[in-house]
């Protein structure tokens, strides 16, 4: 397990994953295929990295968010 960052536009922490067990991005078009609910609900269509812990999958979209992993 590692740690990750998800940051905004500015360089700001948005949220913080301690257990973090595996980070992966999956193209727009996966997302489409995979998850398009997720898409619908968070509203933005591009390419995601996606964040797994114990608590699950989180996606973020990567137009908005990058990740830093520690």
């Amino acid at each position: 397990m590692f740690t990750a960052w998800v940051m905004d536009l500015d360089g700001e922490v948005r949220k913080q994953f301690d257990d973090c067990m595996q980070v992966s991005v999956l193209t727009e078009e996966q997302m489409q295929m995979k998850y398009p609910e997720i898409i619908d609900a968070i509203g933005y269509a591009s390419n995601y990295v996606c964040l797994v812990d114990s608590q699950g999958p989180h996606f973020y979209p990567l137009y908005i968010y990058s990740v830093n992993i520690g």
